[in-house]
């Protein structure tokens, strides 16, 4: 049997030991030394990109959207998270081929202004293949809005897509964009 990409629009559509699957195995890649949330599970609202064999999740993705405010813009902004390929299987094109998915689903949103993803260094020559552009001046603030924190763990990286989002883009450059209690 051959895996194959699917796509499900919520968490609700994505089979169990699908998702149970892609849940344990972020806790793992992620760990953060603080308590995990069980019951919080896996990003919704999100649409989730897996490519599997039968009930052998091999690789994950979320993809999920939010209202952003930057620079006294307001923008839509999708996210890409959790892109995961067990061990096992890595090194094989089903990483890149969940990205180009999310990217075209991305894209392909009427409401789509720009696009953020989080990666570390070793990372960020792979997601600019399937054109992400590092911003590592970026400053990410998360948190009360009253009283964000920074978090700079990880590179901002941003694709620019509507006429509105490519044209924000210097101010994202070297700015501090507040995205939530926490990123996704």
């Amino acid at each position: 049997m051959q895996p194959v990409m699917s796509i499900y629009q919520t968490g609700d559509a994505l089979p169990r030991p699908l998702y149970y699957q892609a849940e344990a195995f972020s806790r793992i890649v992620f760990d953060d030394d603080e308590e995990y949330d069980i019951d919080l599970g896996l990003t919704e609202p999100a649409v989730h990109i897996t490519v599997a064999q039968g009930n052998l999740l091999i690789a994950y993705a979320a993809v999920s959207w939010t209202d952003l405010e930057h620079a006294g813009v307001q923008y839509r902004c999708y996210g890409l998270s959790t892109v995961l390929t067990f061990p096992a299987f890595r090194r094989r094109g089903y990483g890149g081929q969940m990205v180009q998915a999310a990217i075209t689903l991305i894209t392909q949103a009427a409401d789509a202004d720009i696009a953020l993803l989080w990666t570390t260094p070793n990372n960020i020559d792979w997601y600019t293949r399937y054109g992400w552009r590092a911003l590592p001046a970026l400053t990410t603030l998360v948190g009360d809005p009253a009283a964000p924190e920074v978090d700079d763990e990880e590179t901002a990286m941003m694709l620019f897509i509507s006429e509105k989002g490519r044209a924000g883009e210097p101010a994202f450059e070297q700015g501090r964009v507040y995205v939530g209690e926490e990123r996704w």
